[in-house]
This record gives structure tokens, C-alpha cells and sequence, in this order.
């Protein structure tokens, strides 16, 4: 069992997909932050696995990167991004995407334009911001693909 700083991998997925090399890894922990709904502003960091042998680091990645892969799946229609309630004592600095969001329940989806907009404008995935604190998910398509999909349409 391994337990992750920043995002915690998901195991059963986690068991599914193996690094092999440093490209794959990063594709790897892309996937990995989709599956548990990381925010923006966590990518570039990377995560670092605790395992019983010792840590095991993943990334730091350039978030150019980050964005380029997420694209990828964005315009696949299997990836969107969507904003948690969260506590008001946070004070997030807003976002111009908010007033378009689609509101579900305790979620604000963005607009797929804006979406696009916000992954290619990585130097606003701040933490002290709406922008940075939006996370990523599986649309319903994308719940249906394979992992073997989303990893063979990071290197298409």
C-alpha cells in the first residue's frame, strides 16, 4: 500500500499503471491526478509516493506540460474542470470564468472555452486563487475509456 503528498493515488488504478521511464511517468501522474480530482495549482509539483522501501518522487513537471497533456484529453470530451464549494474564510481571489460556470449541486463546471483558456494560461494557477483551486475531472464520456485509451492519447 503507498500513500502520496499532494494528490493520493487511487489503488487500483495505481496498480495498473507503472512507470517505465520518465515520459511515462508524467503521463502516468497526469492520469492519476484526473482520477482524483487534483486542482490546477497542484501539477506542477508533482506528488511523492510513501512507500515501505521510502519516498519515490514524481515530478516536478513544467506546467506548459501539465496543460499541453490536459488539452489533450479536454478535447477528447473526457476531462473537465469544475470548482468545489469551498469555505468563504479562504477568500480566493475570483475568477472572470465564474459568472459563465454551469452550477451542480456543490460544483461549478467551466464553460469547455473557458476551461481551455484557463489550462493554457498556467501562471494563473495560483492556490490563493478560484483559478488555481479548479479541479479536474472525468466527464461521463470519459468514464467510460479505458485507461490504455487515455495513455495511448497522451503520446498521439
Amino acid at each position: 500500500m503507498s500513500h502520496s503528498t499532494g494528490c493520493r493515488h487511487v489503488a487500483a488504478y495505481a496498480e495498473r499503471v507503472t512507470a517505465r521511464d520518465e515520459a511515462s511517468d508524467f503521463i502516468n501522474e497526469m492520469y492519476m491526478a484526473v482520477m482524483e480530482e487534483c486542482p490546477l495549482w497542484e501539477l506542477p509539483g508533482g506528488t511523492t509516493d510513501l512507500l515501505a522501501d521510502g519516498p519515490v518522487r514524481h515530478g516536478p513537471w513544467e506546467p506548459r506540460a501539465c496543460a499541453e497533456l490536459i488539452i489533450r484529453w479536454l478535447d477528447r470530451g473526457w476531462v473537465e474542470l469544475y470548482l468545489p464549494e469551498l469555505p468563504p474564510q479562504w477568500e480566493l481571489e475570483p475568477a472572470d470564468w465564474q459568472v459563465r460556470a454551469e452550477r451542480r449541486g456543490a460544483f461549478s463546471i467551466l464553460a469547455r472555452a473557458d476551461a481551455r483558456q484557463l489550462l493554457q494560461d498556467w501562471q494563473r494557477w495560483t492556490v490563493d486563487s478560484a483559478n488555481g483551486q479548479a479541479s479536474l475531472s472525468r466527464t461521463d464520456v470519459g468514464m467510460s475509456v479505458p485507461v490504455d485509451d487515455w495513455l495511448g492519447a497522451a503520446t498521439a
